[in-house]
């Protein structure tokens, strides 16, 4: 596996990360920045890019 490692502090960070090849984010930096929530909200942004991502392709 490919880990994205550095700086994610929002989900645009761990997708950037995830586009470029990566099957793993560390997100250390969020966490220590965005606090204990941090991991809930990025995953319901990335819920909601995927979302718009799966519509727009059909």
């Amino acid at each position: 596996p490919v880990i994205g490692v550095g700086g994610a502090q929002s989900a645009a960070g761990v997708q950037a990360k995830l586009a470029a090849g990566a099957t793993l984010v560390q997100v250390y930096t969020g966490l220590v920045y965005g606090g204990p929530g941090f991991a809930g909200r990025v995953l319901r942004e990335l819920a909601g890019v995927t979302t718009e991502t799966t519509t727009a392709a059909t």
